[in-house]
């Protein structure tokens, strides 16, 4: 059950972060690192409140589907020109810095939102 989660967590960030950065307009590079930035920290804070999947596997799980997204932007991108992404190994490596960046960011959210919902704050006991 687990590997199937794991496997619907990548499936689920390649679509959503893919339909954002594939049709981008005129196939410019104005949102390859912002909006991905944004939908991983939020697709790892959705996925750390919604399931009880070990945050290091969430955080892994959302990393791969971001860069997968990526790689297919860049081979979507070379079909239209084959010059663009001649430096594509460190905008991987870029992409990875920030995208583990904001998956770390989702993934504290996520757990202070558990800690607060786990306190008496919320009336459980």
């Amino acid at each position: 059950m687990i590997n199937r989660l794991f496997a619907f967590i990548v499936f689920i960030t390649l679509v959503v972060t893919g339909i954002f950065i594939w049709f981008s307009s005129g196939h410019n590079h104005n949102n390859d690192f912002t909006i991905p930035f944004y939908l991983s920290a939020l697709s790892v804070l959705v996925f750390r409140i919604l399931t009880d999947l070990q945050t290091k596997k969430i955080v892994f799980a959302t990393i791969i589907g971001v860069i997968l997204a990526l790689i297919i932007k860049i081979i979507i991108d070379w079909q239209f020109d084959p010059t663009s992404h001649n430096l594509f190994p460190f905008e991987i490596m870029i992409e990875l810095f920030f995208i583990s960046i904001a998956s770390f960011i989702g993934a504290t959210i996520g757990f202070i939102y558990r800690k607060i919902r786990e306190s008496k704050f919320f009336g459980n006991r």
